[in-house]
């Protein structure tokens, strides 16, 4: 069977007087928008169709132009999709875009197949798609990000409020506390990390993996972890249930206040204090007696030397001189589980 192909790339460019918002909906393509001092709208499309009939497969390619619109203060992006008639002819069609746009716009953006990225924005983000990993980095408003098959990172962003994924990682590190947070996969770990202690109800759930939360020092919460299998480890205490099932931890962390729950189904849950700047570098790893051992990673400026002793499945981190140890690790004797 023959099989004829058509690419090039398009460029738009577009005045960013009047706008403030941007929304962007594409069917196939990767898609990113990157937020720039510039007071100017440029979109670049990469477009590729590939057919079997060559006079159906070129009329679609010449009709593939993203339609570019001004709709109440929005700039409004849409891709088109093949005419039925066509699709038994057309075996790929995508457009992939690159937007660079003022960072001080606001951006919604789908797209059904491909990756997703969004970055350097003063404002909210709310990114969705239905198959790729999605990312959005460096915002200082709010960031909304969902796909049904992929990962969800949400790097350095102002708060947060959904990161979901179906299938899928998700990783959060939000700088200020976030309004009511939903973090949500069903198949993957969870990884968020708070700057600011919650004051608004934060949940994370997965079916399958893990959930990891750092808190900042002092930050004052109702914590209600549970796992059906996995055990439960925390600064404030440990939980595992009989025969490694059902483990749970309600406990009111210096104080209490904020209701924050976690919940898994297969997999562990660690809640910690986020460590001093340094610590963990380089992944050193150690091993307890019998096996139990957990992982300990400080990284000591010299001339501070670490001694560890492993004994029942723990470690103790002993400074080479009374005293000297680190006051901000803990000080000497403190026990540190992996």
């Amino acid at each position: 069977m023959d099989c004829f192909e058509w690419q090039d790339t398009l460029t738009f460019e577009e005045p960013a007087s009047g706008l403030e918002a941007i929304d962007l909906s594409n069917f196939n393509g990767d898609v990113t928008l990157t937020g720039t001092d510039s007071e100017a709208v440029q979109v670049v499309a990469m477009r590729r169709v590939r057919a079997t009939d060559e006079a159906m497969g070129r009329a679609y390619f010449e009709a593939l132009a993203p339609a570019i619109a001004r709709e109440a203060g929005t700039l409004v992006v849409r891709t088109p999709k093949p005419e039925p008639k066509a699709w038994p002819y057309i075996t790929h069609a995508s457009v992939n875009y690159r937007v660079t746009l003022p960072a001080r716009f606001a951006v919604r953006a789908r797209t059904d197949n491909g990756a997703l990225s969004a970055a350097g924005f003063a404002r909210d983000v709310d990114v969705a798609a239905r198959n790729g990993r999605v990312r959005v980095a460096d915002v200082a408003g709010n960031a909304n990000a969902v796909t049904y098959n992929g990962s969800v990172v949400l790097e350095r962003v102002g708060s947060a409020t959904q990161a979901t994924s179906y299938n899928g990682a998700v990783r959060v590190d939000v700088r200020r506390a976030p309004a009511e947070a939903t973090f949500k996969t069903y198949n993957g770990s969870i990884d968020v990390t708070l700057a600011e202690a919650p004051t608004a109800p934060v949940k994370a759930s997965t079916l399958n993996g893990s959930i990891a939360l750092n808190v900042p020092p002092g930050a004052a919460f109702d914590l209600d972890a549970r796992t059906t299998h996995g055990a439960i480890h925390t600064d404030w205490g440990d939980a595992r249930g009989k025969w490694g099932l059902m483990a749970a931890l309600q406990t009111a962390v210096n104080g209490g206040g904020t209701p924050v729950e976690l919940h898994a189904t297969n997999g562990g849950i660690r809640v910690r204090q986020s460590r001093p700047a340094g610590w963990g570098a380089g992944g050193i790893r150690y091993r307890g007696c019998g096996g139990g051992g957990s992982r300990v990673r400080p990284r000591l400026p010299a001339p501070e030397v670490l001694k560890l002793r492993g004994y029942h499945g723990k470690h103790r981190a002993l400074s080479e001189a009374d005293g000297a140890f680190p006051a901000d690790l803990g000080g000497p004797g403190v026990f540190y589980r992996g």
